[in-house]
């Protein structure tokens, strides 16, 4: 989920405003991805990453620096495997990872 920072941003042109909205439009929407939102603090509270997007079939979780990337890297198995047991996780889905500073 996105904060309400996220949100809230400048509208450059009118384009930029409807390219806005047709992306929020075609977002793929899941249950099991708003499951990992709802409980990615519990599952993992010293993680410096976020559930940014569900995008075919791929939880892409956001992260702040190259660093942070590299330092989350070796995990990504141990994540899924905890993403997996989650209720109506699909049979096969991946994880990675995307910077994205703000």
């Amino acid at each position: 989920m996105r904060t309400e920072e996220e949100k809230r941003r400048k509208i450059l042109t009118i384009g930029s405003s409807v390219d806005a909205a047709l992306e929020e439009i075609l977002r793929e929407r899941s249950t099991f991805f708003d499951e990992v939102c709802a409980q990615w603090g519990e599952m993992f509270p010293d993680i410096p990453a976020r559930p940014g997007e569900w995008r075919e079939g791929r939880v892409v979780l956001f992260v702040g620096s190259a660093g942070q990337l590299f330092a989350l890297r070796p995990k990504l198995a141990e994540i899924k495997r905890r993403l997996a047991a989650l209720p109506g996780a699909p049979k096969r889905f991946a994880v990675i990872l995307q910077i994205r500073r703000g």
